[in-house]
This record gives C-alpha cells, structure tokens and sequence, in this order.
C-alpha cells in the first residue's frame, strides 16, 4: 500500500536538504517543477506585453473663397424721397457720382446753375454779390431733372461740391413721369385726407399756401377751399385751418435749400387786399413760394 505525500510536504523535505548540504546553487533554474503523482505544474518566469499603438488620421478642410457680393442695381422704385437724401444716396455724396446715379434714372439734367456765395451773413449763411440769395456754403450747385426734382449741391469751392439737399416741385398735373415719394407714399400732387397719420400740418401760412411736415421732409402745401391765411379788407390775417380734403401737396424738400431775401408774406397781405397782386394764378404762386419761403430760411 503506497502513501502519498501532499506537495507542501516535498516541498518542505526539498528546503531542509538544501539547507544542510556543504554546497549552495548560485544560478536559479529557470523553470521551478514539482511533480505529485504523475503532475507537473510549471511557473513561467517571464511576462511579455505587447504595446499596440494607433494612428489617428487628421484631415484639414481645403480653403475656400467666397465670392463677392455684387450690390443690386438701383432702380427708379429705389429712389425713395427721405429727410437726408433719395434713396440709396445720402446727403454728403460727392456731386459727380450723385448725378451719375440719378441720370440713369430721370433721365439728363434739364438745368444745372451754379452760384458763389462770396459775401459771409450775420447769420452765418453766405450770400452772392447782391446780398439777395443765401445759401449754407460758399459754393452751390443745383441740377434739375424733366421730373421737377433738384438736387442741390455745396461746398467749400467748386471743385468740392457734396449732395446737402433736394427739392421737388412742377406745375404738371398728374406729375410728370418718374413720380417720386416718402416711404409712406406722399409725392406731388398727394391730398392730406389720404395721409392725415403721415402729414403734420399747423394752421396758418401765406394766404391760400400752407406748411407741413412729413418725417422730417418739409411740404408746401395749396387749399382750393379755404386759405390758411385768411386776409380781411382792412388788411388784417387770421391764420386758419383748412378742410384736409381741399389740401394738396405742391412742393417737397430736404436739407440745405438756396433762399430768396425778398419780402415775406407778412409784408404782402396789405397789398393782396389793395388788389396789387398779379392775377394769374401761376404767376402768384410762383412769387409766393419765394416769399413765404424766404421768410422760413431767413
């Protein structure tokens, strides 16, 4: 009958033997065995770890170019009247370039003055050499196109003149083509009961032409039913108010404007009620809108 031994017990009998012997093994062997019955177990000594390394792929977007953005054309649907300037034109716009614009779109220049103001007013305006007709810089310019609408040009001498201000106004009735207006669709010719929101209009003024103001844009207005300036026989005004639905738009401007030093409406009414007036009616507007104007810039 055999006996067995556990392995802790032959390794135990291993280590006293090897204590007692005269000899002592330097070099381990590199593989420790222990054999039980016919087992083998084996302890690998060595360990081998594999290093796995990985790529990351970086890929650069290409470079593009955006194109430039090319303005749209300006048409006359674009010329939109406004407080400091036409549509996409405001005031400060070189001369040669704003007329450059607007001839392809009203057509050429019908009139085009140009005028010194060497004289400096006490009011720090300038005038020409007859002291008569002011304007805000030394040197002015004004263009007129078929359509009634002028723009005015100053500058400190001729060479330098700069887009300051525009006016509007012609006799033809309807207007004549291109028609122009405000935003809110106010243009020659426009009646004040369809823009009672848009249109400021205070009582009073030079007999039957009144004022008004539409977003910054000064308005000359005309009542065919009762003026604004009521005169009596003995020469006395009353400022009135007139149906809205018997005032029309004559005239519009914005900016800087050339001014008539000539008599103001105050200094006419005497003579209206003597009978002095002319008596035709274009002649009279015409001589009022210098008068009533000039008493507003003076």
């Amino acid at each position: 009958m055999s006996t067995r031994q556990s392995p802790a017990v032959l390794v135990s009998l291993t280590l006293l033997a090897a204590c007692g012997g005269d000899s002592v093994s330097t070099s381990a062997p590199r593989t420790a065995s222990s054999t039980t019955a016919g087992a083998t177990t084996t302890f690998s000594a060595s360990t081998t770890v594999v290093l796995t390394t990985t790529t990351v792929a970086t890929t650069v977007a290409p470079t593009t170019t955006t194109p430039p953005t090319t303005a749209a054309p300006v048409t006359v649907a674009d010329l939109v009247l406004r407080s400091d300037g036409i549509g996409p034109i405001v005031f400060g716009a070189p001369a040669a370039e704003t007329l450059g614009t607007l001839a392809g779109l009203l057509g050429p220049v019908t009139t085009d003055i140009s005028m010194a103001y060497p004289i400096v007013s006490e009011s720090g305006s300038f005038t020409d050499d007859t002291g008569e007709v002011l304007f805000e810089f030394p040197f002015g310019r004004t263009s007129c196109f078929a359509n009634g609408w002028c723009a005015q040009f100053g500058g400190p001498s001729d060479l330098a003149l700069q887009f300051v201000g525009w006016s509007y106004g012609s006799d033809a009735d309807p207007p004549i083509e291109p028609p122009l207006v405000t935003a809110a669709g106010i243009g020659l010719a426009a009646r004040w009961a369809d823009h009672l929101d848009a249109m400021d209009v205070p009582p009073g003024g030079c007999y039957d032409l009144g004022y008004g103001d539409a977003d910054g844009i000064s308005l000359d207005l005309l009542s065919t039913g009762v003026a604004f300036l009521v005169v009596d026989a003995a020469g006395n005004g009353t400022p009135t108010l007139p149906d809205p639905a018997d005032v029309r738009v004559v005239s519009m401007r914005a900016g800087a404007q050339v001014g008539y030093l000539y008599l103001d409406c105050s200094d006419k009414v005497g003579e209206r009620a003597r009978g002095q007036w002319d008596s035709n009616i274009a002649t009279v507007r015409r001589r009022r809108s210098r008068w009533c104007s000039s008493a507003r810039l003076a």
